[in-house]
């Protein structure tokens, strides 16, 4: 009855609801009136939020290897046919590609399920509030799933997690890197928090391939406040991949004797092979069978990053990649160096041993001697075995760094000898 009134003039409406009433009085001869039969009744609020979260993303299949490295990204499979829902809510979308995307999603700790044929998995989503976006790749092994990257928009602020791609322009000052499959550009100054494990890093410890979780404030491009890295695995033995460092002219060694955040570190040492491509600071060659890049943040010894040349003998450390290779972060030439006293040098850069004497100055700014060399160190100074806030006289030291035209030498890397 009421479908039928709707288009009557309220005051038509009104009359008619009266009579209703007046009717239903008299058949209960003055009892209570009964409540007419098209009385609208109480439902409940549907599970979709207007104006609530959106989701969206991609569902792959294939190695996570494949996936960290950024030309893997096109190479990874497709799933098929699949239905992406929200756990507990009325919210799911069928998939034919892998893309979905979900609106009007309730806030809170949300539970993503994906099923298809042979494909049954769950991928939990904490924290998602009312008016969030997100924008996440996610793996499918089997009947798990691992989120690979993700992009979460909030009011004022962005969190990106990822691997790192690409490295550009960082000092110890700061830089720019992109992270994700959808290279995501963000800035990381010198203010911003820097961790792995319970170590801070500096801006230029961020290399290509380093997984990272970014808390950022909006802005083109983000910028960061905090970059967490994370671990990304561990590694035994001779490495992983065709990258082992194992060729004729090559030899590496990955050690885990620092715990979890150290796992993915390696050292190889060998002949240069092939001329360097790319342009500096991010070159890229050969170890043996080894791939090695270097970043702004790597520190050349008794060698730059322009003169590294097939042939030279050297020495890298830095992190494995799931591919095998090698981002550096220390390349050390061995061999055919001039070396005169303690003190080697080769285009400008110089390695000095010796006591710690007239030490002068406050952190990170110090000045000190080394037999007849002066050193000074600064915020970029990497210290190994000891700290700029422990460095003292009669401390025996290695310094690694760059001599100046007035014979001071600007320290990169300082190492405690025993």
């Amino acid at each position: 009855m009421m479908r039928r009134m709707l288009g009557f003039p309220m005051i038509a409406m009104a009359a008619a609801i009266a009579v209703s009433a007046a009717a239903c009085s008299k058949a209960n001869s003055g009892s209570p009136v009964a409540p007419s039969a098209s009385t609208p009744q109480a439902v409940s609020t549907p599970a979709p939020v207007v104006g609530g979260a959106s989701i969206s993303g991609t569902v792959v299949t294939g190695s996570a290897s494949a996936l960290a490295a950024p030309s893997g990204f096109a190479t990874l499979g497709s799933v098929g046919r699949i239905t992406v829902s929200v756990t507990g809510a009325s919210i799911s979308v069928v998939s034919d590609d892998g893309n979905f995307t979900l609106q009007n999603v309730p806030p809170g700790d949300l539970t993503l399920s994906i099923t298809g044929a042979g494909i049954n998995a769950v991928v939990p989503l904490p924290g998602v509030g009312l008016n969030d976006q997100l924008r996440l790749t996610v793996r499918l092994e089997g009947s798990s799933a691992q989120v690979e990257d993700m992009k979460q928009e909030s009011s004022g602020k962005v969190e990106v997690e990822g691997v790192i791609t690409a490295v550009t322009g960082m000092t110890s000052a700061g830089g720019t890197i992109v992270v994700g499959r959808d290279n995501t550009a963000v800035l990381v100054p010198a203010a911003a928090s820097i961790t792995k494990g319970g170590t801070t890093l500096k801006p230029n410890d961020l290399a290509v391939g380093l997984r990272v979780h970014v808390r950022a404030t909006k802005g083109t491009p983000l910028t960061a406040t905090e970059v967490i890295v994370q671990n990304t695995g561990t590694t035994t033995g001779s490495g992983s991949g065709s990258g082992s460092g194992s060729g004729s002219s090559g030899s590496s060694d990955d050690s885990d004797d620092n715990g979890d955040d150290h796992a993915k570190e390696a050292e190889i040492v060998g002949t240069v092979t092939g001329t360097p491509t790319t342009s500096c600071p991010t070159i890229t060659f050969y170890v043996g069978t080894t791939k090695v890049t270097t970043t702004a943040g790597t520190t050349f010894d008794d060698v730059t990053c322009s003169t590294l040349k097939p042939g030279d003998q050297v020495k890298v450390e830095g992190v494995r990649q799931t591919d095998g290779s090698i981002v550096a972060k220390e390349v050390e030439k061995r061999g055919g160096t001039t070396t005169t006293g303690s003190t080697s040098k080769a285009s400008g850069t110089s390695k000095t041993s010796g006591t710690v004497t007239a030490v002068s100055g406050t952190c990170p700014e110090k000045t000190f001697m080394l037999g007849s060399t002066k050193v000074k160190t600064s915020s970029a100074t990497k210290f190994d075995g000891i700290s700029c806030s422990t460095l003292a006289n009669g401390v025996k030291v290695e310094v690694t760094g760059s001599k100046q035209t007035d014979g001071v030498v600007l320290a990169s890397a300082i190492e405690k000898n025993n």
